[in-house]
């Protein structure tokens, strides 16, 4: 499995979902979750959005534009900005009624990977880059799988949802003009001998690797290794392998029955006690503790719970 998809199918914590929803103007939806990574479509109409601390940076939307929210950060998605006129930008008419797709997966903000973390907080796929026809296709199925649901169709937009998702952040991720536009981290998926290394450390993480191993393995010296490592996702390869381990223990012991000591060999710990102890620092419980809060917490998802309802402006 590739990182990107790796990273977003290992830190979803429950059932992706997606909805479609008719706003009527005036309205606007607030949406602050950081457990949920979550994104809009513009299917018809247009609309604004803004980070809820910063009302004064508004992201017009036309058709087609798709926005991430890769970390659950509050926003708010209106028909027009909560601070001054609405002034129509060129192809953005001032917006009214709109026709919007939105769509989420948790992940926990405890389980957040950098990867996500590294994007912005609100990531915009405008319509003239992100039409790409496979893009366009996942959004046209997602679409009408949410228009008419059928029998199976929560299982259909789970997985469309993160197809969605991943094509979303590629389009982003290929809109890059040059790494300065990129945020650090997501230069690493860029740098082949970075994605090399990552992708072996993902394909076998119980594997005992020591930075010389993994150097071997990738036919490159060890301080070439470390510095472009470093320099890319700002720490070594160890330190992201103990915490990759981390987060794969955490899903096996939410999601599965799957004993202890089983997950600590899998996750590359000879012993049960250097495991937890390892599992402890990186969550700040133990792992059975850890295991029993998860399960106390896990509750099934209505569209209601995820899109918050439009609320009409006043004045």
């Amino acid at each position: 499995m590739d990182v990107l998809t790796d990273v977003l199918a290992t830190t979803r914590t429950g059932q992706a979902g997606s909805v479609q929803t008719t706003p009527r103007g005036p309205w606007a939806m607030e949406i602050n979750d950081p457990d949920r990574t979550g994104f809009h479509v513009v299917l018809e109409g247009t609309a604004v959005i803004w980070e809820t601390d910063h009302p004064q940076h508004v992201i017009r939307l036309g058709p087609g534009d798709i926005v991430l929210s890769p970390a659950g950060k509050g926003h708010v998605i209106a028909d027009a900005p909560a601070l001054g006129p609405a002034a129509a930008g060129p192809g953005h008419p001032a917006a009214a009624d709109a026709v919007l797709l939105c769509g989420w997966f948790e992940h926990g903000a405890a389980t957040v990977h950098p990867l996500l973390a590294a994007l912005p907080s609100l990531l915009v796929v405008p319509a003239r880059r992100g039409r790409r026809r496979d893009l366009a296709g996942a959004v046209d199925l997602l679409a009408a799988e949410t228009a008419t649901p059928r029998p199976g169709s929560d299982a259909v937009v789970a997985r469309l949802v993160e197809i969605l998702l991943v094509l979303a952040v590629r389009a982003w991720l290929d809109g890059q003009a040059d790494d300065h536009s990129c945020p650090p981290w997501l230069t690493g998926l860029r740098d082949p001998l970075t994605h090399r290394a990552l992708q072996a450390l993902h394909d076998e993480p119980s594997r005992p690797w020591t930075v010389q191993t993994l150097a071997d393995h990738l036919q490159v010296s060890r301080p070439t290794l470390a510095r472009r490592f470093a320099d890319h996702l700002g720490e070594g390869p160890m330190s992201y392998l103990t915490r990759w381990r981390m987060t794969l223990a955490a899903q096996h012991l939410r999601d599965t029955d799957t004993p202890v000591e089983t997950i600590a060999r899998q996750s590359g710990y000879a012993s049960p006690y250097a495991f937890s102890k390892a599992f402890t620092r990186a969550h700040g419980q133990a792992p059975t503790r850890f295991r029993r809060t998860a399960r106390d917490h896990q509750a099934p998802a209505t569209p209601a719970d995820n899109v918050a309802r439009p609320s009409v402006r006043a004045g």
